[in-house]
């Protein structure tokens, strides 16, 4: 019998078949056998509740609320604790009205329970689209600024059919949170400190904008100049090894990155902070029209959401670590794709630029598209994200739903969110429009902010759930039921094979179909060593029967 010792979480799963893919219609409607197995982190539009999902589509926690709506970004952070951005039902700013407005962050234990509350929505300024928690329990923030028309005229905008009183320029700022709803703003950083612009020689900013990349051309402009939201910017992410923090700024079709590790003052300024630049843009990337160093040809980003730093989770020998991934949404008229880049740095985490010229790469390394490629395509929202196993979580937003897919564009697993406005539906429905989601995130099954959190599954978001389609059970139990032909389960680092009906041979294979361990076994009971073997997951290829899936963790 199979126990539960202090050094391993024992695993119980039942035979698992090569690919699950049947008439389900929303939920879980795919899942192979190399689909990397983890937890999903999901936060649906039209309603206030955030969800962490299973690999078979079963609820294991939900942070529920039904007085508001997403204001697009959440993470899970430590001890099972999510912070979430919202906005009131009773409606928004009325001020600052473009899409991914926020105003409200809230940090929720895993019982549900508010620990800290804290808005930014006033007529000067709201929080939008993203956030990101840093190591020491600040939260990084994205922030319109209000601008008025004077200020960006004296600054060298040209206001030609302009035709609004203020321009929304973006900033940046890190919270201590404080008590339950105070926070001391402890570092900042503005986009209107760093700008340039050839436009008026008698205003402030004025420059050769096509020699000074690490400067903001004031009226480099997305569309038509009429548009108050300037730079839009719709993600953050941090990078505690560098010190740096990325930013995708879809209105300049880039991604940014820029040093954290200034104080207010210097990155207010050029210089200082342990990469000498100040607050000026270190490496940018996507679109080298925006600082006069190409055209349209060289454009690579187009309405780009989700740019992150690669890792940590990957295996040490990945190429990908510490790369770039970007949601690329128009590539081209109606299809996305989610693209890696290998960024020109150096050990000490400067980047390499040649003047007078883009910042390199010329092109991505990688791309993960569909098959079919409008069958990708979110014209706005998106993430992805780089698994152990090779493949990437992709969330193509507008379509309301959430997918692996491997190297070669085939789909290893797809979950299709089963909501309708915001509302559960019953399993079999057809989904009339979908239910936006802004990103998803996977968390691997040994993650440290999941310790000692109890992961028992514990129902479905769909109504009417199927619930023989994962075909696999993750337990915690002590006891297993001995009718099951095969099972197995982990624990004193053996792999316990039960109910094997005749001898065969074995074959455990990592994730991306590496041997690891061979031999014999046999029938009704054996006990396989695991020694030599790392955290994660594995599947058992028998003779007579199989493969079985497991994981380990240490």
């Amino acid at each position: 019998m199979c126990k539960l010792f202090s050094r391993f979480i024992l695993l119980m799963l039942s035979f698992i078949p090569f690919s699950s893919s049947g008439q389900n219609t929303i939920g879980l409607v795919h899942n192979d056998l190399d689909s990397a197995d983890g937890y999903v982190l999901i936060y649906p539009d039209q309603q206030g509740s955030i969800y962490l999902l299973n690999s078979c589509g079963e609820i294991v926690n939900i942070w529920e609320d039904d007085q508001s709506v997403p204001g697009n970004g959440s993470r899970l952070i430590e001890d099972g604790k999510v912070i979430r951005t919202y906005v009131d039902l009773a409606g928004g700013n009325s001020i600052f009205t473009q899409g991914g407005a926020g105003e409200h962050l809230e940090i929720k234990d895993w019982e549900n329970n508010i620990i800290w509350q804290y808005s930014i929505s006033s007529s000067s300024e709201c929080m939008h689209h993203d956030i990101e928690s840093l190591p020491n329990g600040n939260i990084l923030v994205i922030v319109w600024e209000s601008i008025s028309i004077e200020e960006a005229v004296e600054a060298g905008r040209d206001t030609a059919g302009f035709g609004f009183d203020a321009l929304w320029p973006d900033k940046v700022i890190e919270l201590h949170p404080i008590g339950e709803d105070s926070a001391e703003v402890v570092w900042e950083w503005h986009a209107w400190d760093h700008l340039i612009q050839d436009f008026n020689p008698q205003a402030l900013n004025y420059g050769d904008v096509g020699i000074h990349p690490e400067l903001i051309d004031l009226n480099y402009v997305y569309t038509a100049n009429n548009n108050r939201d300037w730079l839009h910017i719709n993600s953050i992410d941090y990078n505690p090894e560098l010190d740096q923090i990325m930013l995708s700024t879809p209105f300049f079709n880039e991604l940014w990155v820029i040093d954290h590790s200034t104080t207010s003052v210097e990155a207010a300024s050029h210089t200082g902070g342990i990469r000498g630049k100040g607050g000026d843009l270190l490496y940018r990337w996507g679109n080298p029209q925006a600082y006069r160093q190409g055209t349209t040809v060289d454009q690579k980003l187009f309405f780009n959401h989700a740019a992150n730093w690669i890792g940590p989770g990957l295996e040490t020998n990945d190429p990908d670590a510490g790369n770039i991934i970007v949601f690329n949404n128009r590539v081209e008229l109606g299809v996305s794709s989610v693209d890696i880049i290998s960024p020109p740095i150096d050990l000490d985490g400067d980047y390499f630029y040649t003047p007078n010229s883009a910042f390199e790469p010329e092109a991505y390394s990688s791309r993960y598209a569909a098959q079919i490629p409008t069958e990708l395509y979110t014209g706005g929202q998106g993430s992805g994200q780089k698994l152990p196993n090779g493949h990437v979580l992709v969330s193509p937003g507008r379509q309301g739903r959430v997918i692996q897919i491997r190297p070669d564009s085939t789909l290893s697993w797809s979950y299709v969110l089963p909501m309708q406005d915001g509302i559960p539906i019953s399993q079999g429905s057809e989904i009339i429009d979908p239910t936006i989601l802004f990103q998803a995130e996977w968390i691997p099954l040994d993650d440290p902010r999941l310790e000692g959190k109890n992961l028992e599954p514990n129902g479905y978001m769909e109504l009417n759930p199927d619930l023989t389609f994962c075909n696999s059970s993750v337990g915690l139990s002590e006891n297993v039921d001995s009718s099951m032909t095969p099972w197995i389960c982990v624990s004193e680092g053996q792999v316990h094979i039960n109910n094997l009906k005749a001898s065969s041979s074995f074959v455990i294979y990592d994730e991306i179909g590496r041997v690891v361990k061979s031999g014999n076994i046999q029938p009704v009971y054996s006990a396989i060593s695991l020694n030599g073997m790392s955290s994660g997951n594995y599947f058992i290829a028998l003779e007579n029967a199989g493969p079985l899936r497991f994981s380990l963790i240490k």
